[in-house]
C-alpha cells in the first residue's frame, strides 16, 4: 500500500509540475533518457494498474482511500504522463 501511495505522490508531482509541458526540449530528453526507461516503466505501471483494478472494485466515485481509489488514480495519473510525453506539439517529433 506504500508504494502505491508513494507512486502515486511522484507521479502527481511530475504531472503537476509538467516538465514536458509545451517544452521538446525536455520531451525529447524523456522519451530517449536511458534507452526509453521512463516509457517503459510508466507503461510497466499502466498495464500493472489495469490488471489490478478489476481485482478491487470501486462503486463511490467519492472514495479515495481504497485500494481500488488508489489504483485508479495510479491508472490516471500514468495515462496524463503518458500522454504529455508522447505528444506531438509541432508534428515534427520523431
Amino acid at each position: 500500500r506504500e508504494k502505491i501511495d508513494r507512486c502515486l505522490r511522484v507521479l502527481k508531482i511530475f504531472y503537476v509540475m509538467q516538465v514536458t509541458n509545451q517544452n521538446e526540449e525536455n520531451q525529447l530528453y524523456l522519451l530517449k533518457y536511458n534507452d526509453e526507461i521512463l516509457i517503459d516503466t510508466l507503461i510497466k505501471l499502466f498495464r500493472h494498474c489495469d490488471s489490478e483494478i478489476p481485482l478491487y472494485p470501486v462503486t463511490n466515485a467519492a472514495d479515495k482511500v481504497s485500494a481500488g481509489a488508489v489504483i485508479r488514480e495510479v491508472l490516471l495519473a500514468t495515462l496524463k504522463v503518458l500522454i504529455n510525453l508522447t505528444h506531438d506539439f509541432n508534428n515534427e517529433l520523431e
